[in-house]
């Protein structure tokens, strides 16, 4: 009878935890109506930023990599899509797919010569790829088109025709829900727990069969990947994109959002992308404060609190789950990427300080 309580409380949390993400989701989708064209158009812009931020995050914070020309990666699959839309007269939601192909490839483009740098190297190799896309590439009219920019066709779905925000919001909406969904599919899949493992420890990867370079240049696809989506949603919303939609300095941006959530799910991201994106759209003086609150948040995230707003999430939530007691091996078993990348760093700890008390013993 005691085995079957605990069985019977874990179907009503997770019934619990299902029921609350379908009100969010539906909340999302659908609240946002009821408020101006304006306003709903700012939101779709958050809500496509974040996307982009979600890509940098599973490269940065799951994989232990980095990439200073995310911005780069975002603007070339949308004036591709643009591109194909405005030639063809097709509309960019068809044309989503091919946006996300395109920056998968352009994300496996930049892994070739970041993986072959170390340390500091991989951002000036990034940072060199971004000058060279917005230097180059962003100027050529072939890519860019007009110096007006490219101006895609109305976003439509068969006889379905978006011609405003508030028209098209649910579309964009639920293909947000969408993408955070198959996020966190890839976060409980064994794809983020090898990336952990690569991150913490490449060489005790490789020992339990890991491929670590192909895990390595993964994490380069899937950024690129969610960029493209990020890139053919700006054309879907915007219809208008031009060089100047992607400064260099947009790569920062994205940078800080994701150091700033830390490693975990995309919670941090959807906090930290919608206060930054967010407050400087919605509040006519959020530049000025965001300018300082970023940095500042930068530090505190680097020194103070490591894991970021994640980690202060998942402590917070972690005072209203019960605890029970449970086998180590079901603990290892249901153990989630962030435990898990947890416990090989104390693992990792552990077995440093117990070397260097050896070596002080025999010295001794």
């Amino acid at each position: 009878m005691s085995a079957v309580v605990p069985e019977v409380s874990e179907r009503k949390q997770a019934f619990a935890k299902r029921l609350a993400i379908a009100i969010v989701a539906i909340a999302l989708v659908g609240l946002p109506l009821l408020f101006s064209q304006l306003t709903i158009y700012r939101l779709g812009v958050v809500l496509i930023f974040v996307v982009a931020a979600i890509g940098l995050h599973i490269l940065v914070n799951w994989a232990g990599e980095l990439s200073l020309c995310h911005a780069g990666m975002v603007g070339v699959p949308a004036f591709v899509v643009a591109g194909l839309s405005e030639r063809f007269d097709v509309s960019p939601l068809l044309l989503v797919p091919a946006g996300l192909v395109v920056g998968a490839g352009v994300g496996a483009i930049v892994a070739l010569p970041a993986l072959r740098a170390k340390g500091l190297q991989v951002a000036l190799v990034t940072f060199a790829v971004g000058i060279a896309i917005n230097s180059y590439f962003f100027n050529q009219s072939w890519l860019v088109g007009p110096a007006s920019g490219r101006q895609a066709a109305v976003p439509s779905l068969g006889r379905l025709t978006f011609n405003t925000s508030k028209s098209l919001y649910p579309v964009v909406g639920g293909l947000f829900v969408l993408i955070v969904l198959a996020t966190w599919g890839l976060y409980r899949s064994r794809v983020a727990r090898a990336m952990l493992w690569v991150k913490a420890d490449p060489e005790a990867a490789a020992v339990f069969g890991i491929q670590v370079r192909f895990y390595r240049i993964l994490a380069y696809v899937l950024a690129g990947a969610f960029a493209g989506l990020s890139g053919s949603l700006t054309v879907v919303w915007t219809r208008v994109v031009s060089a100047q939609s992607f400064p260099t300095t947009l790569s920062f941006t994205y940078l800080l959002v994701v150091v700033i959530a830390g490693t975990g799910f995309v919670g941090g991201v959807i906090v930290i992308g919608g206060l930054l994106e967010g407050g400087a759209l919605f509040i006519s003086s959020a530049a000025t404060w965001i300018n300082y609150m970023g940095p500042i948040g930068l530090v505190l995230s680097l020194t103070a609190n490591k894991n970021g707003i994640n980690g202060a999430m998942r402590q917070v939530l972690s005072r209203f789950e019960p605890s029970e007691p449970v086998a180590l091996d079901c603990v290892l078993d249901e153990m989630s990427p962030d435990a898990e990348s947890d416990l090989d760093s104390d693992l990792r700890r552990r077995r440093r300080n117990s070397r260097w008390s050896t070596l002080a013993g025999r010295r001794g």
